[in-house]
């Protein structure tokens, strides 16, 4: 292939469905689709590293603080859970 020339690859697929003839044509350039796949691969690599750096930030629960209000706000918490599974 000569320089700025693409590789195409192009496919007719033909099905008779209930009595009718159907064709499919597909045009595919192998290149481009190897780019896009390495271009998700990666995409797919960096948002699993910000979901593990944000699911430590998010799922810890920090104790409460040791004044009246933190108090009883923790104590509603286990009514509410038990309101929510019924």
């Amino acid at each position: 292939m000569a320089d700025g020339e693409r590789a195409i690859v192009r496919a007719a697929i033909v099905v008779m469905t209930r009595g009718r003839w159907h064709v499919s044509l597909v045009i595919a350039a192998p290149d481009l689709m190897a780019s896009a796949a390495a271009d998700l691969t990666g995409l797919g690599a960096t948002l699993g590293s910000a979901n593990v750096a944000a699911a430590a930030a998010t799922t810890g629960v920090l104790a409460a603080a040791g004044d009246e209000v933190s108090a009883a706000i923790a104590a509603v918490f286990p009514g509410m859970v038990r309101a929510i599974r019924r």
